[in-house]
């Protein structure tokens, strides 16, 4: 079991408990609290499975990439602030996230986070699934969020990029490939499940910026509370 709680009920019913110590998480929205168990879970599986490079591999090349482009990313928010802040400018409530392979649940994240910061419509769906009925909510007033790193999808993906666009609909994409002034350029780690989780930041700070320009505190959403306690 992977948490973030020192002294986790779940201790008591687990084979092996690996505590992860982040700090201080400060937000309800729980930032830090994603990013680290997504990078724990991706090591641990690769040192299990190997399903990546491995974890050595991980260890001596891809993390420095990882956290150069997240101190990088923090240094200069205002310009993934900013774009938050155009879209609630531009009186845009709906947001579709796309995101194929490990790229589908950072699409379910960066929806959930502004969702709840900002009480928007918001959905996140495989990007090929897209093709099959939400296509058509094209050329209505909202913004397509593709994650798209290099990898194994990313040809099937860029073609459905380039399809949204053609038929007028408003776009961004992330990926280590640049496709132009409607893309945020991820790092290129080598490994496709790290530089997609290298996407939640800026999408972080995206929602941060769109939701205090409707006027709502991203700290202190309404309704959430930190631990679920009970079904």
């Amino acid at each position: 079991m992977l948490s973030i709680a020192k002294r986790s009920r779940g201790r008591d019913i687990v084979d092996k408990y690996m505590y992860l110590d982040i700090g201080n998480e400060r937000s309800v929205v729980m930032t830090e609290s994603f990013v680290s168990l997504s990078l724990a879970g991706l090591m641990l599986s690769s040192a299990l499975g190997k399903l990546v490079k491995g974890i050595d591999y991980i260890k001596e090349t891809s993390l420095d990439l990882l956290k150069r482009y997240v101190d990088k990313a923090v240094v200069e928010r205002n310009e993934f602030i900013k774009v938050g802040k155009s879209y609630a400018e531009n009186h845009i409530e709906r947001f579709v996230y796309l995101g194929s392979g490990p790229s589908y649940s950072i699409a379910l994240e960066g929806s959930l986070k502004l969702k709840e910061t900002s009480y928007v419509a918001t959905e996140a769906l495989h990007a090929l699934e897209f093709r099959h009925g939400p296509m058509a909510t094209i050329g209505e007033k909202q913004v397509v969020i593709i994650i798209n790193p290099s990898g194994d999808s990313y040809d099937v993906v860029m073609r459905l990029y380039k399809e949204v666009k053609d038929r007028g609909g408003v776009v961004l994409r992330l990926s280590d490939v640049d496709a132009g002034e409607d893309c945020l350029i991820l790092p290129r780690t080598g490994i496709e499940e790290l530089t997609a989780l290298a996407a939640i930041t800026p999408l972080q700070l995206l929602a941060y910026g769109y939701a205090v320009a409707r006027n709502r505190n991203p700290d202190a959403p309404r309704n959430l509370v930190r631990f679920v306690e009970k079904f």
